[in-house]
């Protein structure tokens, strides 16, 4: 799980989040950032591995969840 969610996290980490193909057709709130993220890893996680639900932080007392 932490290789898969270090990979999806390369492909935002430094990177201006406005010009990535995940976010033409939405802003990048923290809420579309866990659903991309949640997006990502259930396609990467091995069968019979569910992915209940992903967290993104914007503070310490504010975050977004994410879950199907």
């Amino acid at each position: 799980l932490k290789a898969a969610l270090k990979s999806v996290l390369h492909e935002m980490d430094h990177h201006y989040l406005n010009d990535l193909a995940a976010f033409e057709s939405c802003n990048p709130s923290a809420e579309h950032i866990a659903r991309q993220i949640y997006a990502r890893l259930k396609g990467m996680l091995p069968s019979g591995i569910a992915l209940s639900e992903v967290a993104v932080w914007e503070n310490d007392n504010c975050c977004a969840l994410y879950s199907e």
